[in-house]
Formats: structure tokens, sequence, C-alpha cells
């Protein structure tokens, strides 16, 4: 009876292995892609946080516009290159704005 016993224990003990391995071979590859939906919902998560601030600026920009003509005229001046009627407009170039910086480093130069 000890043979038959010993053998009926390294059999269960052997099914019992058999199941932990195929346990483990279907619950990695779940584990692994529950990782990775993590991911993708953190990265989800991330976003909407990012878009829910840039919406808050939008709604902010939009309340100042329609009760501050003082945002209105920024806007005008700044998007639409508006002036005012006695106002007079002056471009120039990166190039020319080079040139003057130059040239008042050149004069601070000469009074020190």
């Amino acid at each position: 009876m000890g043979k038959k016993s010993s053998f009926a224990t390294f059999v269960w003990i052997f099914i019992i292995l058999l199941a932990a391995g195929a346990a483990l071979y279907w619950l990695l590859p779940i584990k692994k892609e529950l990782r990775s939906k993590q991911t993708d919902l953190q990265e989800a998560k991330d976003k909407l946080h990012q878009l829910r601030k840039e919406q808050n600026a939008m709604e902010q920009k939009n309340h100042a516009l329609k009760t501050s003509p003082a945002a209105v005229e920024k806007v005008a001046r700044e998007e639409f290159k508006m002036v005012r009627k006695d106002e007079s407009v002056i471009y120039y170039s990166k190039d020319a704005e080079k040139k003057w910086n130059e040239r008042i480093d050149a004069e601070q130069k000469l009074k020190k």
C-alpha cells in the first residue's frame, strides 16, 4: 500500500503543478495586457487633464472678450494688426533690430 499511496501523491502533486503552470501560462499575458491598458488609461487621463486646462484658458479668454474692451483691443492689435486712427505702425526686420542693438551697444561703449 505504501507504493500505491506514494504514486497517488506523486500524481496529485504533478496535477497541481500542471494546473499551476497552466494558470501562469494564461495569466501572465493577461497581466501584461493589464499593464498596457493601465498605461493607456494614464495617458488618456493626462491628455484629458491637458485638454481641460486648454478649455479653461479658452473660457477665460472668451469671458474677457465678452466683458473687457481692453481684451478686445489687445486681440485686435496682436492678432489682426489693427491700430487706432491716430497711430502709425512701424515694421522692421530682425536684421534691422540686430543692427540697432549693435549700434546701441557701440554707443554705450563709447560713453564708458
